[in-house]
């Protein structure tokens, strides 16, 4: 890009600016016009020659006219000819080549050349003296023929751009910027490491330091005036703009900004840049100092320790792989990667310790692949290995962790269930055995599918086992009782087992001392009978087993307080639906009551369990009714529903034919649950979220069916009350993303992470500060600042927020305390969430943060949205009460956004309102939002509150505010929220950002 000196822009302006005086001159007529002149004359010379010829023709003298006409012509140089003509047109004399001077001049006309003028003898006309001038023209270099006037225009251009230079070159030398600077500045500034430059508002350069010079390596005589911004600088990602030009538009500091100076021809060079805005007296940006740290070789070093430390990492990470080997090796069987017996009597060791200090319950599960010798002969021990494999296969699909799945030895196995009851345990090993019963295996060169059966035994730490030995021995008689009970099933271990297989040993051991010492025949038919009765002991006691698991089956797979089927049995239910293998789709709907937290707060649990009852049962009735009147193509609609957890319900839709069959059914249970409930006297109004997975296009699993729901769920309740969401495969992205950015915000508070910035509010009356808002601001690390309306509502939902706003509160009154110390009394406004405001401890977290920071309580303000009070009104006056009379001020922020009213808000104890930035947007422009914001002044100042506007950004909208006499008013157009340290210099000098205010009241003095 050409680049041209100021010297030549100014000089070129100058000529430009001295032709136009010219032109303009010409225009009004004060440059002499030589043309005309030398035309008069020549017509006055002509005119003098009428006169003579006239008088000689009267005396008849024509040889006087033609010696006069011939000595015009000989003496004068500009006359080429002359003659005088008669009015019949007939030359009466002439000198010169006259004839074909006028051979195509047309009668009656003059021009520069060719003059007329006519002779008259009394009032008639007789003749015409002609004349023949040279043309009028200047000689002029190259050739041209150009008027007098143009060619002083272009001496002028020559001479005056070449004296303009000469002269505009001495003038800048004595005007260097650099010569108003003191020298001992200079010299402070040159013996600096880090390179300085001072810009004007245009980002030239108007100083700079000889450090800086001797990094960019340019002269000083080249830089001064330059735009610092086109020297090659690289911007790095992640920034928009210089930090210069940053500094500028927002008057404000940058601090810390890398760039990268990419010259060509030289090597790149990484700096370290910090702008700050150089202000005047009325606080206008008027340029930027820059400051230029060279870390070219720290970036060298930091690229070398990362190479450095990646290599440790690569070797690390190596190390680690091979361990993990070698502790495959040493803790796993190879066959099916289950845990070898060694490693598992380890773990089972460290659960059942913890086990007994917790009081928990602890069970296992020991299984045996039922006939595997004759597998084995059958089919070869490759088919044996096969059918292990499917074995732990079966086996880690239902455990808790792979890590639970023990290869005990040959084909036996061993599952561990920490936390796990007996009866959960049995309903496992019956999944398992079910499972494993399902399975086929077909190899080549086998001609039919080989099936094959396990038995189970399970043992829970409930029955006495002082050893994680015991636990097993125990699984171990269970599964025993199993196999002799005619193999694949599942059999739990208790008392009476125990008393069973004992009496079963004892017999068997008689029987074979009878057998040993050869008893007599009697004894043996006694001992034989004694058997028969003590195995319909034991078909007895199998009989009485199985109605009591039937029963511990029935109990644990349903909701003891609704009556409905719950997880495990809705789980089954998906499961059953996907075994079906039909075209048809299901849907799976997770619906979540709100409010049910507050009606057992409020009402009671008795109240909120009564209602979970009546929910239940209006779903379900809901359903039967939806089956007949659904809009399907067979008419055959199947619907389940369960009680998932404490205030969710599951609800499968079967059978249809695509995903939009199910909204006809979810609308109409959302239109019924909204409909109030009548329980104890009490009318009861809640809603619900409802989210959606369809099978297959979602999942075709039941614990990932379950889980995208209740994805969906949590965006249906983010939306609005009583609405669905059918779940689509971004909210899994957003769900994660919304996880992680909790997981970090669980340690941001520790790892200081947040930044309290402070927006000051002006009093209209007095036009100085009467206070600060406190605005929270997350400073993560790898994505730099996130906005507070990103993570707040993760906050919330997350229950993170009442640590957040504690943390707050304490800093915001500690940094009111230190103002205080510098003699600044300036109150500080923290925003309170309804979350915060509703715990129950908040009183005694305030009063403690004061007495801890030592603040007095009227420094501190807590501003509420009208949703937050309005939720719980009783408790809200109540916690608002106390709060006031603590001498703490009470703000309403947002207002006009709830659904309250200004009559309603009587009731609190409330010092100020804060009208919405929504409103003051368009005061202006919009008669509803002015008529609005009218409305809120008049009554408030009637019920003598406090009125605050925020987001004031233009001197119109301060206009319009400050003739409703709003007393105080905060926005851009006086400050942004800056930081601690900024907002104490402007509290120290005020009027840096009163100057809106104060040219408004300037100009009212004015009118």
């Amino acid at each position: 890009m050409l680049k041209i000196s100021p010297t030549l822009r100014i000089s070129f302006a100058l000529i430009l600016m001295t032709i136009s005086f010219l032109f303009s001159a010409q225009f009004l007529g004060l440059v002499p016009d030589t043309d005309k002149a030398t035309m008069e004359a020549r017509r006055k010379i002509c005119e003098t020659l009428a006169v003579q010829f006239s008088i000689a023709a009267q005396n008849n003298n024509f040889s006087m006219i033609k010696t006069t006409i011939e000595k015009i012509v000989d003496r004068n140089q500009d006359i080429l000819s002359a003659a005088l003509r008669d009015n019949k047109n007939k030359i009466l004399a002439e000198a010169g080549n006259h004839g074909a001077l006028w051979a195509n001049i047309p009668e009656e006309s003059s021009s520069f050349t060719h003059v007329r003028v006519p002779i008259f003898q009394g009032d008639k006309r007789w003749g015409t003296v002609e004349v023949s001038f040279a043309p009028l023209a200047n000689t002029y270099p190259f050739g041209l023929n150009i008027p007098a006037f143009y060619q002083l225009v272009i001496f002028m251009t020559l001479l005056g751009f070449c004296a303009f230079i000469l002269f505009m070159k001495r003038t800048l030398r004595h005007l260097d910027p650099t010569a108003v600077i003191p020298g001992r500045v200079k010299y402070a500034l040159d013996a600096l490491t880090e390179g300085v430059a001072i810009l004007d508002e245009k980002n030239r350069i108007i100083l700079a330091n000889s450090s800086f010079l001797e990094e960019i390596n340019i002269k000083e005589k080249e830089i001064i005036g330059r735009n610092i911004s086109d020297i090659g600088w690289k911007i790095p990602l992640g920034h928009v703009e210089y930090p210069w030009v940053t500094a500028i538009k927002q008057a404000t500091r940058i601090t810390g900004q890398p760039l990268t100076l990419d010259r060509k021809n030289r090597k790149s060079k990484t700096f370290m840049v910090n702008g700050a805005p150089i202000l005047d007296a009325q606080g206008h940006c008027r340029g930027a100092l820059a400051t230029f740290d060279n870390v070219t070789q720290l970036e060298h070093k930091n690229v070398q320790l990362e190479k450095t430390l990646n290599m440790l990492k690569k070797s690390r990470d190596e190390i680690h792989r091979q361990n993990q080997e070698l502790n495959i090796l040493a803790t796993q069987d190879p066959l099916t990667h289950c845990l070898n017996r060694r490693s598992f009597f380890a773990r089972l060791k460290i659960d059942f310790c913890s086990t007994k200090q917790k009081h928990n319950e602890l069970s296992c599960i020991m299984c045996d692949i039922d006939h595997f010798k004759a597998i084995n002969d059958t089919y070869g021990h490759s088919v044996g290995d096969e059918i292990i494999k499917l074995m732990s296969g079966a086996l880690k699909d239902f455990a808790l962790t792979d890590n639970y799945v023990c290869r005990y030895g040959g084909e036996e196995f061993v599952v561990l269930l920490p936390d796990s009851t007996l009866e959960v345990a049995y309903d496992i090993g019956e999944k398992i055995r079910l499972s494993i019963e399902a399975m086929r295996f077909k190899k080549e060169g086998i001609e039919k599918e080989v099936r094959f059966t396990a038995s189970f035994g399970v043992s829970s730490s409930r029955f006495k086992a002082t050893t994680p030995e015991d636990l097993i021995d125990q699984a171990d008689k269970a599964l025993y009782i199993s196999k002799n009970l005619g193999r694949n099933r599942v059999t739990n271990w208790d008392d009476d087992l125990a008393k069973q297989a004992s009496e079963l040993k004892t017999a068997e051991n008689h029987r074979k001392e009878i057998n040993t010492t050869n008893h007599s025949e009697t004894a043996q038919k006694e001992l034989d009978t004694e058997i028969i009765n003590m195995r319909a002991h034991i078909k007895e006691l199998q009989h009485n087993y199985k109605q009591r698991t039937a029963e511990l089956q029935r109990i644990q797979r349903q909701d003891n307080l609704t009556g409905l089927p719950n997880r495990i049995s809705f789980i089954d239910q998906i499961q059953q639906e996907i075994a079906k293998n039909t075209s048809r789709i299901f849907a799976v709907v997770l619906l979540d009551v709100n409010k049910l937290k507050r009606i057992n707060s409020t009402l009671g649990r008795q109240v909120g369990d009564q209602l979970l009852k009546e929910i239940g049962e209006r779903i379900h009735h809901l359903l039967r009714t939806h089956d007949r009147v659904a809009r399907l193509e067979n008419g055959n609609t199947s619907s389940n529903i369960s009680h998932i957890c404490s205030d969710e319900f599951g609800i499968l839709l079967t059978d249809l034919t695509k995903k939009e069959d199910s909204i006809p059914a979810i609308t109409r249970i959302i239109e019924h649950i909204n409909k109030p409930f009548y329980i104890e006297k009490n009318k009861v109004y809640t809603h619900i979220g409802v989210g959606v997975s369809i099978y297959p296009e979602n999942a075709n699993q039941p614990d990932l069916l379950l889980r995208y729901a209740d994805i969906a769920l949590h965006f249906s309740k983010s939306q609005s009350p009583n609405s669905y969401q059918f779940y689509d495969s971004s909210m899994q992205q957003i769900s994660t993303e919304q996880l992680q950015l909790e997981n970090h915000l669980r340690h941001a508070v520790e790892n200081e992470e947040f930044l309290l910035y402070y927006q000051p509010k002006i009093d209209l009356h007095s036009h100085k500060i009467s206070g600060v808002e406190a605005l929270i601001r997350w400073h993560y690390p790898e994505t730099g600042m996130i906005n507070p309306d990103e993570f707040i509502p993760i906050a919330e939902h997350s229950g993170l927020i009442n640590d957040i706003g504690e943390w707050v509160i304490r800093t915001a009154c500690k940094q009111a305390k230190q103002w205080l110390k510098l003699g600044l009394e300036v109150p500080v406004s923290v925003n309170l969430s309804a979350i915060q405001f509703h715990q129950h401890n908040l009183i005694e977290l305030i009063v403690s943060i004061l007495d801890e920071t030592q603040l007095a309580p009227r420094f501190l303000e807590l501003e509420l949205t009208e949703t937050a009070i309005m939720k719980d009104t009783d408790s809200a006056v109540a916690t608002l009460n106390m709060l006031h009379n603590l001498g703490i001020r009470i703000a309403i922020d947002d207002f006009g956004t709830g659904y309250s009213s200004l009559n309603h808000l009587k009731r609190f104890p409330i010092d100020t309102v804060k009208i919405d930035r929504g409103f003051i947007k368009n005061v202006n422009n919009d008669d509803s939002d002015a008529a609005i914001v009218t409305a809120i002044l008049d009554i408030s100042h009637k019920m003598g509150l406090t009125v605050i506007a925020e987001g004031i950004e233009t001197r119109d909208q301060l206009g319009f505010v400050d003739d409703l006499k709003c007393e105080e008013i905060q926005g851009y157009l006086f400050s942004r929220p800056l930081p601690a340290d900024e907002i104490t210099a402007i509290l120290k000098k005020p009027n840096t950002i009163l100057e809106p205010l104060n040219t408004r009241c300037d100009a009212e003095t004015v009118t």
